[in-house]
């Protein structure tokens, strides 16, 4: 058969885009996992070997635990960047002791929430209010809403 020649062969109709065909060749190259990732993927096997199942069985147990099975596949096989808080999670509910980069990060984050929930409000007398009940940070942000009356 002549390359120029229509052949019979179904062709796949799913196009992938760029970022999914990259994905796709990282899995043989090692340099692409970042250091998150490793650090999610060991948490992973450390704690499917205490409970005594494979990882595949580990992932279907996820929503006792309150994700779901995807999120930890995403994160596992590099579908996902995996985050500080997502690292906390996995160990937190392990009951392992926390890293002390993890420890340091989460600081970090929390003294930048408070500065900028104290910048955002202003100077204000004594005590700082946060003005703003719609506000992305309002959920952990350690100052108190102000009254509105």
């Amino acid at each position: 058969m002549d390359k120029a020649e229509p052949s019979n062969r179904p062709k796949s109709k799913r196009v992938l885009s760029a970022r999914a065909a990259r994905q796709r060749h990282r899995e043989s190259d090692a340099s692409a996992v970042t250091p998150r990732q490793r650090e999610f993927q060991l948490a992973c096997a450390a704690w499917s070997e205490r409970l005594s199942v494979k990882l595949n069985a580990f992932f279907n147990l996820m929503p006792q635990y309150g994700r779901t099975v995807h999120w930890a596949r995403e994160r596992y096989y590099g579908g996902t960047y995996v985050t500080d808080s997502d690292l906390y999670w996995m160990n937190s509910k392990m009951g392992e002791n926390q890293s002390p980069s993890m420890e340091k990060s989460l600081r970090v984050y929390a003294a930048a929430v408070d500065l900028m929930c104290k910048v955002c409000a202003g100077d204000e007398d004594l005590v700082p209010t946060c003005w703003d009940g719609t506000c992305p940070l309002r959920a952990v942000s350690p100052l108190p809403l102000k009254d509105r009356r």
